[in-house]
């Protein structure tokens, strides 16, 4: 007993110092990661600084001076931020491997007294430039956090800046201190120390409960052996007296056999007369067998006979079947042919049909122009808005017309779309300015699919009517809106109107 409690300290013990061991190097492991990560966001500012460095040497770069009004910008991003993606363009035309960059950041390391290895990444306008020509380094070294510029939402035009560095393990002990690495070591030998005495002490002790062991497992070992004596003596015993009441059991049946045989002769006597009785009987079916073989064979033949006339006959009508398949496909064809040549007439007939009501329509049309064409313009005075190429406006009411005297009439939406666009900068609105100014529909959350679908319709109403005035036309800029255009148009503001 008072050797289990000894083992049971012993366990403990050892136990303890695996459990102080792992602490320690948990503890440590904790330190080192938490100065690396401190480093690293140190090498990370000292990279920036070299960013502001590598900027000012490059006198070409201009100082943007002017307001930068955020309401007038597409986007959230802000002007600091889109002239530093115009920097970081013009700096890799001069410098397309940015090893200024690198040297810069090089000497701000050695002048911190930071031994480390270093390389930069531009990735940018779909491509991607490395410093330095070891790509196995960029694989071990440590990534940076990087440093993205933007010039508008879309994420492909992004430039980013990374820098790699290989950090030594060296540097890392230097800032966490040798006082602290030595006494980490000095501990972990200790516990160390400490785990070898309780582990020899504890194979002494296995070899004294082992030897113990043995003893017992002697004892057991003939305890068993009585016990296999014993139950084989009883086996024996057991077995004389099966062996015994077998051999009862035998001469009984010896007896019954012997009844069973007698019985058995009588029965083969019966036996026997029967089986005279049907040989007879087989014998006769022989004979009545072989006479209706011979008939079957003079059936089979007849049937031979037969089977070479069916074949012939067969013969015959695969030739006059064959025969009447190729007639049967002239006449199909022939009719396709003559359904096809029908469906051309009827087609041919239905298009001069449709071009005679077209052109019917179209003289109708013309005749409803010229009327309005007519009433449009009375004796009274007309304020005209006058737009490039000839184009003139009467906002009052709704008629565009040009020089060579085409005129149209523009109502409701697409006279208040024609309006906003010809007072808006550059003839271009956006989609939220169409959907509350013109369509009178209030935003929430962004523009939905139904004002989309319903901004798109108007516009196309608008195109419609400006159809026989080639001169105009109305492009859509993606997730921007739609920009008025006239021909041979560039960038002319509204003029004043005039009164004819």
């Amino acid at each position: 007993m008072e050797m289990k409690r000894q083992i049971s300290k012993i366990g403990i013990g050892g136990i303890a110092s695996i459990g102080v061991i792992i602490l320690l190097m948990l503890w440590f492991g904790y330190v080192y990661l938490n100065q690396k990560r401190k480093l690293h966001a140190e090498l990370r500012d000292l990279f920036i600084e070299a960013m502001l460095d590598e900027k000012k040497q490059q006198k070409d770069i201009q100082i943007q001076k002017g307001s930068y009004d955020p309401q007038r910008s597409p986007n959230d991003i802000s002007g600091e931020e889109k002239h530093a993606w115009c920097d970081q363009i013009y700096l890799t035309m001069h410098d397309p491997n940015r090893h200024l960059l690198d040297s810069l950041f090089q000497a701000i390391l050695q002048k911190k007294n930071i031994e480390v290895k270093t390389a930069i990444r531009y990735i940018g306008s779909g491509k991607v430039i490395n410093s330095s020509t070891d790509s196995l380094f960029y694989k071990n070294a440590t990534l940076l956090n990087p440093v993205v510029y933007r010039i508008d939402e879309n994420e492909e035009k992004n430039i980013t800046l990374q820098a790699y560095v290989d950090v030594p393990i060296r540097i890392v002990l230097e800032r966490i201190g040798w006082f602290w690495v030595i006494s980490f070591v000095i501990l972990i030998l200790l516990a160390g120390g400490y785990g070898i005495y309780f582990n020899k002490l504890k194979g002494y002790i296995e070899k004294i409960i082992k030897s113990l062991n043995e003893s017992e497992a002697l004892v057991v070992q003939l305890k068993t052996e009585l016990n296999e004596l014993q139950a084989k003596k009883l086996e024996t015993e057991r077995i004389s007296k099966q062996q015994s009441e077998l051999i009862e059991r035998k001469q009984c049946e010896l007896t019954q056999l012997q009844a069973s045989k007698q019985e058995m002769e009588q029965v083969s006597q019966q036996q026997a007369g029967v089986i005279d009785e049907k040989q007879a009987e087989l014998t006769e079916l022989q004979t009545k067998l072989q006479n209706v073989e011979q008939i079957s064979k003079q059936q089979s033949e007849s049937i031979e006979r037969k089977q070479c006339e069916l074949t012939q006959l067969r013969a015959s009508k695969q030739e006059m079947e064959q025969v009447s398949k190729q007639q049967a496909g002239v006449i199909d064809k022939k009719q396709a042919e003559l359904i096809e040549l029908q469906a051309k007439l009827q087609d041919i007939e239905r298009i001069n049909k449709q071009q005679l009501e077209m052109i019917e329509k179209k003289e109708a049309e013309l005749l409803v122009s010229q009327n309005k064409i007519k009433s449009l313009f009375p004796k009274q005075k007309i304020d005209w808005i006058i737009l490039p190429c000839g184009v003139l406006f009467d906002e009052k009411h709704g008629v565009v017309r040009i020089e060579n005297g085409k005129t149209i009439r523009l109502k409701n939406n697409p006279l208040k779309l024609f309006g906003y666009f010809i007072k808006a900068e550059d003839y271009k609105l956006m989609f939220e300015d169409i959907c509350t100014d013109v369509l009178e529909r209030p935003i929430k959350n962004g523009l939905s699919d139904s004002d989309r679908e319903i901004i798109s319709t108007t516009v196309g109403r608008l195109r419609k009517s400006l159809k026989p005035f080639p001169c105009i036309e109305i492009k859509s800029h993606r997730k921007v809106g739609y920009q008025m255009f006239f021909s041979n148009y560039q960038n002319d503001t509204t003029l004043a109107g005039k009164s004819d």
